[in-house]
């Protein structure tokens, strides 16, 4: 098993808090006559909160707890791994597996969209590598790293299918297993997470079609349509890179510098939905890598790229005012020929 597929891993764990709502108003009205219930149809679970007690379980290494929201045929997906794992047995033993390396791992949920029968978390992971995981002797160094998490389940609250969109490239970095900017540990103490439910909301419709927009944008490698489509103000973060993108001049140069290395690149198979101002997606990002790509040191390989990506967007006035990406950079380096699999060879040793 290599800590590329045990970062993935790490990014299945994202969740949120989703706190009850104050009490429904009484009605005006005189209470109807009561209605017969089915116990054979019990109320539909809270999927956030379902969503939850499975973090919470897994954080606490309740594995049995774990169990209990699995049937025989759930499946859990680290996106760019290209594995599928079937079943409670192998779905618990990966869990086990990553728990072992990091004694002090935790998840701490940021932001949860919730539609009928799926859920999308972002969240922060965070753990000391204090363990050896098999040959790979434990580094003592701390690692963090933002995942995107989609969830389907089925009318029981039962987890059908898991996939985790995560960058292990930072998360190796951290580790001291790629040698590029890294992004630092990010150690800060994070608000309460949104939750956020889809239903009637003037923004929700928006972030679908920006989302439409932007995929038709890059296919198109129109780089001055794609800034049309930003707020001034935008952030993106695009996290397989070394921080955040944060002015507009930036942010054309990390296109226009990624239309120039792939110069067929584009994204297919969009599927987004929107949840209040919030819009998330997941796609295939394709390309040919003919020019240079200088975050991975890759130049005209003419090596393909097929990555399961994603990404969650924030609407402000018809525009995108925040875009997190989810891409693994570690993936993509391994497509492109750049980078090794990190399972082939042990971490090194930390240093004093």
């Amino acid at each position: 098993m290599t800590a590329r597929l045990l970062a993935a891993l790490a990014a299945l764990m994202l969740t949120a808090c989703a706190k009850p709502g104050p009490p429904a108003a009484p009605a005006p009205a005189p209470a109807p006559a009561p209605v017969a219930t089915d116990p054979a149809r019990p109320p539909a679970p809270d999927l956030a909160r379902r969503y939850l007690d499975w973090v919470t379980r897994a954080n606490a290494g309740d594995w049995a707890g774990l169990r209990a929201q699995l049937t025989e045929e759930s499946t859990v997906t680290p996106a760019s791994s290209g594995m599928v794992l079937h079943g409670p047995d192998n779905i618990i033993e990966f869990y086990k597996s990553f728990a072992v390396g990091f004694g002090d791992l935790t998840t701490t949920p940021i932001l949860v969209l919730v539609r009928p029968g799926q859920v999308a978390a972002v969240a922060l992971t965070r753990g000391t590598n204090d363990v050896a995981i098999g040959a790979h002797p434990a580094t003592g160094k701390r690692t963090s790293f933002l995942g995107l998490t989609v969830v389907d389940y089925d009318a029981q609250g039962h987890l059908v299918r898991g996939t985790a969109y995560a960058d292990n490239l930072n998360y190796m970095g951290q580790l001291g297993l790629w040698s590029g900017d890294t992004r630092p540990v990010d150690e800060s103490t994070l608000d309460a997470p949104a939750i956020v439910r889809a239903g009637p909301h003037p923004d929700a419709a928006a972030g679908v079609a920006l989302a439409r927009r932007f995929a038709a944008r890059i296919d198109a490698h129109d780089a001055p349509g794609l800034m049309k489509l930003y707020t001034p103000d935008a952030v993106v973060d695009d996290t397989h890179l070394a921080a955040p993108i944060a002015t507009p001049a930036a942010i054309a140069h990390h296109f226009q510098e990624m239309f120039v290395a792939f110069p067929d690149l584009s994204i297919d198979d969009l599927a987004a939905w929107g949840a209040g101002d919030y819009a998330v997606a997941t796609f295939h990002l394709r390309g040919t890598n003919g020019g240079t790509y200088a975050r991975l040191g890759a130049s005209g390989t003419m090596r393909q790229i097929d990555l399961e990506a994603a990404m969650v967007l924030r609407v402000r006035g018809d525009a995108i005012a925040e875009q997190q990406i989810f891409v693994d950079g570690m993936a993509m380096g391994m497509q492109l020929g750049v980078l090794a699999d990190p399972g082939d060879a042990p971490v090194p040793e930390s240093k004093p």
